[in-house]
């Protein structure tokens, strides 16, 4: 009876034990899936809620709540907020994984205030524990040991231990850490100069995050993905993504990630040479790691900005901001300290002191393997010596550090890894060809930029390094391509100190010395979106045109016949302006008796035929190539009218109609028509697209985030399967075409994507290098109502025996000089011809 009523007295107690157990665990799970989601501030709040609620109610409980805290206090960027919160954790004694969760948390946050060696001692203690059994949190710690390896220097030894780190996680189903490994494993590839590797690895992880709603990784991982190919996309979107980033990071409360992405918004602002804005957004984020003492923000942020500043002309400025990295230099990693070193050498060269900065420069060159070092030394050791007049030592500085950069390429796989090799080898490039100019070498000016041009993105691994060099050879004979072409041949180059036009017909080779792209990619980019958002009218908007014109155009004109061939070889900002839009004078001539003299303006098209090149070499390729018999048949492929697959790709209300204009003007046995359920990307491949000379797609366009290869046309859906109803840019290239044209009806045909020294990437170029002779592709978002007149216009002219870069011409003509609701370039311009002949 009266164990009867102590058990009656006890089950209370024990349930109300039990309840607060429950609760206090419950507190922490949801404190810790916030932090796994990214939502870090939120995280702290509830890990703080937790510590002061339960305090008193459980010590181990407590000692959680607080590791959790400092944790995430860490990865917002607070250090040593973090340090002061682990100093009141006892972990329980009970739980050695807990323990090695604090020492971790503790070695992280002194690495990045710079103290690596204490951060070794914690590490090597947990290691001591783990030693004799993983616990789950042994997993962090050799994610932990990797960073830190990485910050000493030790490469491999990062490398090994991240990977050990991403497999434990695998093992373990550890999805955040999984994440967050496969986000070190970028960051040490990228490190080494593995691009291909990086994006891999960030792409990885931004999957692994989205399917978790992890939204800091997400952001992190994004981050890395626009680093790895800034360069190569619009850098005014690119800036709108990033603005965007770094408000969802702010939310999110992680400042160090917001720190990132502030950088990425000052490099925007680089690749545009808006070199004040960089130089503000620099300083920004040079000020948020000041304030949380992060010495690898800190390291990054002194560069760039010392970097920025000798852009600029101003060393002296420079080197100032270099002496703040001279306490750094011990905590900073390998990479960082080499970049310090190149950039000294830099600042002693433009301070009268060559000795020493080539004294520095010369082991690198030797010995140094990570490919963005080696071509950043060789432009600053190749420019000095070139301003010293040493030009043949500079010449031999240029020639090996770009042998160098065609065995990277020919080596390199991915889209990443070859824009990061082009985007260093640009300013290489132009270094030595600005040299080529300076001596008077116009034709080996020449050559060298076809050599940059002429290294494609199709280009993969194993193709032998004499490939690469072809350009080089004997053969290069720009005037029998312009011969060939019956054209003349435009080549743009837009550099930091000069910008240089050559000008290619059958008897000549000239060379132009032009503004620096610093002069002239603003005004590129300020009048094609004029032409975009159709303010040519505006009097500012079109002095701009004929100020272009004068300057792109103009030394050419006594080389271009009228109503001559034109064929443009451009670069940079330029890839995105359609010339034709340029505004040329009027022809002063003896006026009819009672009239002025004309002294107008008109666009450029009125004078000329336009098509586009990615290189001289590319078209004698072509040229030289013996074309299937079915490129001079007559047959059409046309598909659109898609049936609607996704939300995010309404209909096309005018589809209907531009298909049965372009249908009519073939005879019905030549035509193949693939409309609505049958427009299928299987359909296509099942087509045989190669026996067609004509093949022309009416649907949606999408350029792809990352890689070209990933652009898209929006079909119907061939099965239930997510993406049946896309035809992607490498499904294109799987299928062999022998068309004299192909046309793709669609917003950014052309491509969104800029890689460097290719000009535009995306479907046009697929379609292109799958064989086809010519594209037509848009530059920007088309007119739905505009363009079946145009199209219909384009095969008129087809059918009457015009080449496509002349009938496309007419049809945009016709645009022009009929109803005034069209004439605006925004309608015609849009449409380029890319030619490979």
């Amino acid at each position: 009876m009266h164990s009867l009523v102590w058990i009656c007295l006890l089950l209370p107690l024990l349930t109300l034990q039990d309840t607060q157990q429950g609760r206090i665990q419950r507190a922490y799970s949801h404190a810790l899936a916030l932090y796994h989601r990214g939502q870090l501030l939120r995280a702290q709040q509830e890990a703080e809620e937790g510590f002061r609620v339960f305090r008193e109610a459980d010590a181990d409980w407590t000692a959680r709540f607080l590791i959790l805290d400092a944790e995430v206090a860490l990865w917002r960027g607070f250090f040593r907020d973090a340090l002061q919160t682990l100093a009141q954790a006892h972990p329980p004694a009970s739980d050695p994984g807990e323990t090695v969760h604090a020492l971790t948390v503790e070695a992280q946050a002194r690495a990045y205030q710079g103290d690596l060696t204490v951060a070794v001692q914690r590490l090597d203690v947990a290691e001591r524990i783990c030693t004799g059994r993983l616990y789950p949190q042994c997993g962090s710690l050799f994610k932990t040991e990797g960073s830190v390896a990485l910050l000493r220097g030790e490469g491999i030894r990062a490398w090994e231990l991240t990977q050990k780190a991403y497999a434990f996680a695998i093992q373990t189903g550890d999805r955040y850490l999984k994440r967050r490994a496969a986000l070190n494993l970028g960051w040490i590839a990228g490190h080494q100069g593995r691009y291909g590797e990086a994006e891999d690895w960030d792409r990885r992880a931004w999957r692994e995050a989205e399917d978790s709603d992890d939204l800091d990784t997400q952001l992190i991982a994004l981050g890395n993905m626009g680093a790895d190919s800034l360069f190569s996309v619009d850098p005014d979107a690119a800036r709108l993504s990033l603005e965007q980033a770094v408000k969802n990071a702010e939310i999110l409360g992680n400042i160090r990630t917001e720190i990132q992405l502030l950088a990425l918004l000052a490099h925007c602002d680089f690749s545009q040479w808006r070199l004040r804005e960089a130089e503000a957004d620099y300083r920004n984020t040079l000020d948020k790691a000041s304030a949380l003492n992060d010495r690898p923000r800190l390291v990054e942020s002194l560069t760039n900005l010392a970097g920025v500043l000798m852009w600029q002309g101003r060393a002296e400025e420079a080197e100032k901001v270099l002496v703040q990295y001279r306490p750094l230099e011990a905590s900073s990693d390998q990479f960082s300290q080499k970049m310090v070193v190149i950039l000294q050498a830099r600042v002693r060269g433009m301070e009268g002191h060559e000795g020493e900065a080539e004294a520095a420069l010369r082991p690198l060159l030797e010995r140094e393997m990570n490919p963005r070092l080696y071509t950043e030394a060789a432009m600053v050791l190749g420019t000095m010596l070139a301003r010293e007049k040493r030009f043949a030592d500079a010449e031999t500085v240029y020639r090996s550090a770009i042998e160098r950069f065609e065995a990277e390429f020919a080596r390199s796989g991915s889209f990443a890894a070859q824009v990061h090799l082009k985007y260093s080898a640009s300013l290489l490039f132009s270094g030595a060809i600005h040299l080529l100019a300076q001596e008077g070498k116009a034709e080996a000016a020449l050559q060298l930029a076809d050599r940059f041009f002429s290294s494609s993105y199709e280009d993969r691994a194993g193709s032998s390094q004499s490939k690469a060099r072809q350009a080089t050879s004997s053969a290069f004979d720009p005037r029998a391509v312009a011969r060939r072409s019956g054209a003349t041949i435009l080549t743009y180059w837009l550099g930091h100190d000069a910008s240089y036009l050559w000008i290619v017909t059958p008897q000549t080779v000239k060379i132009v010395v032009l503004p620096s792209e610093l002069e002239l990619a603003p005004k590129i980019r300020a009048y094609r979106q004029a032409v975009v958002e159709m303010r040519t009218n505006d009097p500012a908007v079109a002095a701009l045109g004929r100020e272009l014109y004068a300057t792109l155009v103009a030394p050419a004109a006594s080389d271009i016949s009228r109503q001559g061939q034109v064929i443009l070889i451009d670069d940079e900002a330029l890839s995105k302006l359609n010339f034709e839009t340029l505004l040329a004078p009027n022809s002063v001539s003896s006026p009819a008796p009672g009239q002025p003299a004309s002294t107008g303006s008109h666009y450029w098209i009125e004078d000329v035929t336009l098509r586009t090149a990615s290189s001289l070499t590319a078209l004698r390729k072509a040229q030289d190539a013996v074309r299937a018999a079915a490129s001079r048949g007559g047959k059409l492929l046309l598909m659109g009218d898609a049936q609607q697959a996704s939300p995010d790709y309404p209909p096309l209300l005018e589809a209907p109609l531009e298909m049965e204009m372009v249908r009519k003007r073939f005879a019905p046995a030549t035509a193949t028509v693939l409309a609505q359920q049958a427009a299928t990307p299987m359909a296509y491949a099942h087509s045989n697209p190669g026996q067609y000379a004509y093949i022309h797609f009416v649907t949606h366009g999408v350029p792809s985030p990352a890689d070209p290869l990933d652009s898209l046309i929006v079909l119907s859906r061939s099965s239930d399967d997510e993406d049946s109803f896309k035809l992607y840019a490498r499904e294109i290239l799987a299928h062999p075409l022998h068309a004299r044209l192909v046309t793709i009806s669609a917003c950014y045909g052309s491509g969104s994507r800029y890689f460097v020294g290719q000009g535009m990437v995306g479907l046009g170029w697929a379609f292109q290098r799958a064989g086809a002779e010519n594209v037509i592709g848009a530059l920007w978002e088309i007119s739905d109502y505009s363009t079946p007149q145009l199209m219909d216009k384009l095969y008129m002219g087809v059918q009457r025996g015009l080449l496509p870069a002349d009938a496309l011409r007419q049809a945009k003509l016709s645009l022009l000089h009929g109803a005034e609701k069209f004439q605006a370039p925004f309608f015609w311009a849009p449409f380029q011809v890319y030619a490979a002949r």
